[in-house]
């Protein structure tokens, strides 16, 4: 199956199509969507930008997607807009934050002052937006795209980054509103128009309609086989409905189309992986760690995945060695420090309680201390809910599966706040079933037990 992957991709190019038909100034006009870019080129090396962080591919014409971020901002260094959306890129990318980066700060100041000077309303909207997002006042950043939506419905930047900042917040019916409102004001010939059949379709995968997320991702594929994003969110259904046969053909058939997709590359691995574990195919998914996710890790930053796949390995009984642990754990150190998405706290420190070094967990689990004067949902997240979860599983390889229980058991209902998928954080409801089942206590094993029950209702079928 691994062979196979790596042989059929090296037979397809990757994001030709990206390079095509791009918007210089006029272009962007016409479209009504004004901005204050002066020079044509950087007003298509925008358009090229957008499309590949849409598309999750690189443009090869255009040297990929950093090095078309990178050239625009060099062509037209004062332009607003595209300086919005590359911070607004670090920003969900969960690698600066404001709180702890001082130049990341400073920068984000200067754009929000320029725009004030020279940029247009709906650009001000924009750093408005970012800076909300950078401070960790979500709801707020949430109102500003929808106020910019509801004006400017074609603008591919604010749907992008709205989505995924409704997924980054466990807000599902709010991500499939906000595109349900938006897709009958496209034209179905837009180049990007599958796109946003992909996104549709993971909302109401996410919402529970698996159906109609199956039929929704078949569309978009139809019309643009390479949406990864489509890919990704057939994959959850397959997933949710227990088909996980089914999963590893339609990862493996497709996996020339969505493998160049380079941030969804390493996440479908980790469903394709997710797939052989749920078949008790233990060594395939190994095999898919260490051939494929392993390596995709210095590109996209996708440990958190890495270190709940292993986990949910570890439940199975399979012990994966403390070599790969530790790997894990050297990538993740440098990111334990001010990243502002509540979801990675909890799967990091999965990683860190499996290190050689019990110091790592130790002061991790003191990162409460980082976020005391913090304000804004976020922050409110990491503290109410991210920062008990971290705390219960460090009880949890304490062997204290009580107190692990007592701290997890009572946010079962609010976990979905901290973002993520239903199919990732599923390992926190495995936790729980753990715990309670390795509890002493008879009253823990029958919620353990209900826990498990709800785990079915959820997922119609699932085990």
């Amino acid at each position: 199956y691994i062979i196979y992957i790596i042989y059929i991709y090296t037979y397809i190019t990757m994001g030709e199509w990206c390079g095509k038909n791009l918007r210089d100034i006029q272009g962007w006009k016409e479209d009504g969507l004004d901005t204050t870019i002066i020079n044509n080129e950087t007003a298509k090396l925008f358009d090229a930008s957008v499309r590949q962080l849409v598309s999750l591919r690189d443009c090869d014409q255009l040297g990929g997607f950093v090095k078309t971020m990178t050239n625009m901002l060099n062509n037209e260094p004062d332009a607003v807009l595209p300086r919005i959306f590359v911070l607004a890129v670090d920003v969900l990318g969960t690698n600066k934050t404001w709180y702890v980066n001082e130049d990341f700060k400073n920068k984000i100041n200067k754009i929000i002052d320029d725009t004030n000077k020279y940029g247009n309303e709906r650009e001000k909207l924009h750093s408005k937006a970012l800076k909300a997002m950078a401070i960790g006042y979500t709801r707020k950043a949430l109102h500003i795209y929808e106020c910019i939506l509801s004006q400017y419905p074609n603008d591919l930047m604010a749907i992008k980054l709205s989505q995924q900042l409704y997924f980054f917040t466990g807000q599902p019916f709010s991500m499939l509103s906000s595109i349900n409102r938006i897709i009958p004001k496209w034209s179905k010939d837009n180049i990007m128009y599958s796109y946003l059949l992909g996104m549709q379709a993971f909302g109401y995968e996410e919402c529970g309609d698996y159906k109609k997320a199956e039929n929704i991702s078949k569309e978009a594929l139809s019309l643009r086989k390479e949406d990864s994003w489509a890919t990704h969110a057939l994959s959850h259904v397959f997933e949710m409905t227990n088909q996980y046969e089914k999963g590893i053909d339609n990862l493996i058939e497709t996996s020339c189309y969505w493998k160049p997709c380079w941030i969804l590359e390493c996440h479908n691995f980790w469903h394709l992986a997710l797939f052989y574990i749920n078949t008790g195919k233990f060594e395939e998914a190994m095999t898919v760690y260490d051939q494929n996710i392993k390596p995709c890790l210095l590109k996209n930053n996708n440990a958190c995945d890495a270190s709940g796949l292993l986990q949910r390995l570890e439940f199975n009984n399979i012990d994966v060695g403390q070599k790969r642990w530790d790997d894990l754990t050297s990538f993740i150190l440098p990111y334990t420090k001010g990243n502002m998405y509540p979801f990675n706290y909890p799967l990091m420190s999965i990683a860190l309680a499996h290190s050689s070094n019990p110091k790592h967990l130790r002061n991790f689990v003191d990162l409460d201390i980082n976020f005391a004067p913090i304000c804004g949902e976020t922050a409110f997240c990491v503290k109410e809910i991210s920062i008990p979860i971290v705390q219960g599983i460090d009880e949890f390889f304490k062997n204290n599966y009580v107190k692990c229980f007592d701290y997890l058991y009572p946010l079962r209902y609010n976990i979905i706040n901290i973002g993520g998928s239903n199919a990732q954080r599923d390992i926190f409801s495995q936790f729980m079933i753990n715990a309670g089942k390795n509890s002493e206590i008879s009253s823990y094993k029958e919620k353990a037990k209900i826990i498990v029950e709800e785990r079915k209702l959820f997922n119609n079928i699932k085990k």
